[in-house]
Order: C-alpha cells, then sequence, then structure tokens
C-alpha cells in the first residue's frame, strides 16, 4: 500500500518564450495541413491547444505534471494505437511518461507548463503526419479492466458505492459530514520503487474527500475521484476477479468503511499518524481533529510530532491544534 499527498514540487524553469504553444502552431503551420482520421471531420490546427489541458500534479511518485486529453483528440490522432507515448518520450525535457487511459497522461518534466503543453502539442502532430507503432505492451486494455470491474461491481454496490459521472471504472460513496469514499480502477503499468513491474496489473486508487479540503473541490458527491482525496492511496492487484475482490476486501473497503466521518478519520489517524503518509500534513490533520471536538486524537497526533519532527512543533497548525487542545481541556 501506499500513501501520496499532495506535495510541493520543485520550482519550475521559466517559460521559453512570451508563447511557446504559438510558436509550436506557427512551425506546424508551416508543414501543411493536418492529417484527416476521419473523412467528415477536419482536424484544425488552431483548435488542437483548447483539447489539452496540462496542470500541476502531486498524486503520483515520481511525476509532477498531469495531461488531459479531451475527447476531439481522437480527431488528431489515437493515443494508443498511433504511439503518442513514444513520441512524448522524445520531446526534449519530458522526462518520464506514464499513460493512464487515452485521456489521461502523466508526466514528470522541469519544463514551465506552457512548455510542457508545447511539447505535448508537438508530440500529437508528429503522430498525426507520422503515427508510430505502439510499444509492446503487457499494460490491459480498458476494456479488460472495465470487465474485471464488472465482476466486483456487486460487492461495491453492497458496500454502497455507485458509479460517478467518470464510467464504470469511477465509484462514489457518501459518508458523514460531508465525507466521500472514491474508488478507480486503471491499467497499471510501469515499475514501482523496487523495481517490480506492474505492467499487466489492475490498478486500484482509493481515498476519502474532506469537503473543503484541497485544491479541487468537487460540486457533488457524484464528481469525487481519487485524485480530489487529500490522502490517495495506491494498490496494484493480479488481473483475476479473485485477487481483485481480494484486495477490495482486504485492504481498500476496510479503511473507507474506518474512513467514512470525522470521528472515524480522526480515529483512524490519532492510533497512528504515519497514516498521513505526508509529515507537513500531519499539523494540519491535528488542527482539523481539534476544531472537529476530537482533542484526544488531535493530542495524539501532536505528541507525534513533537517525539518524531522537531520542526513541525512550531507549525502555525500545530500550535492552533495545542491551543484548541487546551481550550477542551478547560471545559
Amino acid at each position: 500500500m501506499r500513501w501520496r499527498g499532495r506535495r510541493a514540487r520543485a520550482t519550475r524553469r521559466p517559460a521559453t518564450s512570451a508563447d511557446p504553444v504559438a510558436a509550436v502552431l506557427a512551425d506546424a503551420a508551416a508543414g501543411g495541413p493536418l492529417v484527416r482520421r476521419f473523412p467528415d471531420v477536419e482536424a484544425r490546427l488552431e483548435e488542437l491547444p483548447g483539447w489539452i489541458d496540462v496542470e500541476d500534479s502531486g498524486e503520483l511518485e515520481g511525476y509532477d505534471t498531469v495531461v488531459r486529453f479531451g475527447d476531439e483528440i481522437a480527431s488528431y490522432c489515437d493515443p494508443y494505437d498511433d504511439g503518442l507515448d513514444l513520441a512524448l518520450a522524445d520531446q526534449p525535457g519530458l522526462d518520464a511518461v506514464l499513460p493512464e487511459d487515452r485521456e489521461v497522461v502523466y508526466l514528470r518534466s522541469p519544463l514551465a507548463l506552457a512548455d510542457v503543453k508545447a511539447a505535448v502539442i508537438r508530440a500529437v502532430l508528429e503522430v498525426n503526419r507520422s503515427p508510430r507503432s505502439p510499444a509492446p505492451s503487457r499494460v490491459l486494455p480498458t476494456e479488460a479492466v472495465e470487465e474485471l470491474v464488472a465482476t466486483v461491481r456487486p460487492l461495491l454496490e453492497q458496500a454502497g458505492f455507485a458509479n460517478t459521472h467518470a464510467g464504470v471504472r469511477y465509484f462514489y460513496r457518501e459518508g458523514r459530514d460531508g465525507f466521500v469514499g472514491s474508488i478507480a480502477f486503471a491499467s497499471g503499468s510501469g515499475t514501482s520503487a523496487d523495481r517490480t513491474s506492474q505492467d499487466g496489473q489492475v490498478w486500484v486508487m482509493s481515498g476519502t474527500h474532506l469537503p473543503g479540503i484541497g485544491r479541487d473541490v468537487p460540486s457533488s458527491p457524484d464528481r469525487v475521484a481519487p485524485v480530489h482525496c487529500h490522502q490517495l492511496v495506491q494498490h496494484w492487484a493480479a488481473p483475476t476477479a479473485d485477487d481483485l475482490r481480494r484486495l477490495l476486501v482486504a485492504e481498500v473497503l476496510p479503511v473507507l468503511d474506518l474512513t467514512r466521518d470525522r470521528a472515524g478519520l480522526a480515529t483512524w489517524i490519532g492510533e497512528d499518524p504515519t497514516r498521513v503518509g505526508v509529515p507537513d500534513q500531519r499539523p494540519t490533520y491535528a488542527r482539523l481533529f481539534a476544531q472537529w471536538g476530537q482533542a484526544d486524537q488531535a493530542a495524539r497526533v501532536v505528541a507525534h510530532l513533537d517525539r518524531h519532527w522537531r520542526s513541525l512543533r512550531a507549525h502555525p497548525d500545530t500550535a492552533a491544534a495545542r491551543e484548541l487542545i487546551r481550550a477542551a481541556a478547560r471545559r
């Protein structure tokens, strides 16, 4: 099991020009019209940037950038079949590439986001005009993941989960106090920190969304995904119904059941503050627990910080938690 919190990334380099995307489009225009993938749909060069979003991301170890493609990208290329991942890997400044599916790719890059977007556009244009053969891979097709998810759907529904608007691989469950549990399934790929291959495995992401915490706050519970959860848990399962069910029953659902509300989350983290994988976030949880009236659990987190993280003793949230704990003791 891996906990992944939102971590500050290193400072990005300055942009190479006032508008790197415009420079790429100007170069591409000199090369003539784009190749149509569908007879009745024109691939317009000037519209391509609108179908690509590039943002900072701290959700996956080793990757600091997420690229999201709109459905319209299919008019320019098929990210899988045309070898877009290979073209991305060849772009200067893109140090690592991890496709999640046809719509989402994680990258590691020190470039400014504008330069990353320019590099992604350049890669799309390259495979539009000269498609590549996909790299040999044991990565499960999305369809295979969806078939496996269908086998555990009754288990998830019995536990109170339902599909989100994002599709059949994404589930949510409303808890108490505005909490929302989230589970998503995708194709595993790449290698873990211990060099174990994750190709051919099912990637299971889960977490509990706390209302009002995090940069991205969904508008409704059915729009929550693991990326919105302050503490994201990642697991990998063998591509069999039995292994996936076993993982959900033994690892995923028990944690989500224990963290369905304020009291449950406070108790679970209070028992072991290292369950908040990023130490710098532990003072925030101490303050939250104290504000929620969970003074005993807040005190456990503060004691952990005092014992193991001297640099966080004077953190503003640690100080706020101490004051709230003392105030609770005086009542």
